[in-house]
């Protein structure tokens, strides 16, 4: 019998032996697999950030430059399947992608871009939702010497967050041709209890009166106060992480960021078009260089 206990213990022991070298070797390989994109980043094509408060319009000026002028661009937004805030999470029906998936995957774009041409990204934070950037794709963002900010007034701002958010509104337009695109009851519903989480999900930053606030203007249908409620709160933040040098990774404030940042000013507009907006970058772009 002792001779069994002892066999076993060895066993046992064996067992726990190799799931820890499996263990060591899967954080190496993790840890060389970073070093490598971390340096990856290092070549390629110069980064323009398109920064800009929420509401801007970034990612729909990221694809009129894309689809109508033909520049290269990479969407951390798109493929993270999240918008960056508290919100970020809604209307995206794909979960996210693991932070080692959205690696490769951004590293696959950074490999595949014309490093003789600018590449357009938007200024992001280090974290998009639940997945990290690549830190060699984060630091080059963060010392690239052309930031480009937009400069949108804020009604069109809130238009634009009612048309990007306000999933109750578009089940009232009468549009054959769209049909597919009208919520079902189903839909608005799951709409808003992933709003009610993001919104109480900010209780720990904006205070429960602000937050009961803007809980109460959601479930009255205000959405022009809730946006420009929201807006009060992320523009504050926003003001802070463009200048930062660390961006929202190193939110005290502590250094300046390096380049010099560039206003494009969005005015004479009733509702944003993205593809005049994208000729203003691309003008202000031809001037800096």
């Amino acid at each position: 019998a002792d001779a069994r206990n002892r066999e076993r213990c060895g066993v046992g022991q064996a067992v726990k032996d190799n799931a820890a070298r499996v263990e060591k070797d899967m954080e190496a390989a993790e840890a060389q697999r970073k070093a490598e994109w971390a340096d990856a980043f290092d070549r390629g094509p110069r980064i323009v950030i398109v920064g800009g408060p929420t509401g801007s319009g970034k990612t729909k000026v990221l694809y009129a430059l894309r689809d109508m002028m033909g520049e290269q661009i990479i969407d951390l937004e798109g493929l993270a399947n999240h918008c960056g805030s508290a919100f970020g999470f809604v209307g995206h029906n794909e979960p996210q992608p693991t932070t080692q998936q959205y690696t490769n995957d951004i590293a696959m774009e950074w490999n595949s871009l014309d490093p003789d041409r600018p590449v357009f990204i938007e200024d992001e934070g280090h974290h998009v939702g639940k997945v990290s950037l690549p830190v060699g794709l984060y630091r080059k963002m963060r010392t690239a010497s052309i930031v480009l900010k937009l400069d949108v007034p804020k009604e069109i701002r809130i238009i634009a967050l009612r048309e990007d958010y306000a999933l109750p509104e578009k089940k009232n337009v009468e549009d054959d041709s769209c049909n597919d695109s009208i919520p079902t009851d189903k839909d608005i519903s799951e709409w808003f209890s992933n709003m009610t989480k993001a919104i109480k999900s900010l209780e720990r930053r904006v205070g429960q009166k602000r937050m009961n606030t803007m809980l109460k203007m959601l479930q009255g249908g205000h959405s022009t106060d809730f946006a420009r409620e929201a807006l009060e709160y992320y523009d504050g933040l926003y003001d802070k992480h463009i200048a930062n040098e660390d961006g929202s990774a190193d939110m005290k404030g502590n250094g300046s960021r390096a380049a010099t940042i560039s206003t494009i000013s969005v005015d004479n507009m009733e509702k944003f078009d993205a593809v005049a907006v994208a000729q203003q970058v691309i003008a202000t772009y031809n001037e800096l260089i």
